[in-house]
């Protein structure tokens, strides 16, 4: 299971809806007594960047990745 939190519209504040992302990850975990973690997707125009909740903490990208760049060679 992962959560996905997506950017509506241009208006909107990424760090609202990151944090809007990392509620919905807390509920999971508070609702699911025997799971380990859970996955996080925040999506915007340009970019998507990957969350994981645990049960000490959440760890997130510190650079998003940018869905339009074309990437040569490894």
């Amino acid at each position: 299971m992962a959560a996905v939190e997506a950017k509506r519209n241009f208006d909107q504040n990424d760090k609202e809806l990151i944090s809007q992302l990392l509620t919905y990850l807390r509920l999971i975990m508070v609702e699911q007594k025997d799971r380990r973690f859970v996955f996080g997707l925040f999506l915007s125009n340009m970019q998507v960047s990957v969350w994981l909740q645990d049960r000490s903490g959440v760890l997130g990208m510190d650079v998003p990745i940018n869905i339009h760049e074309v990437r040569c060679g490894v």
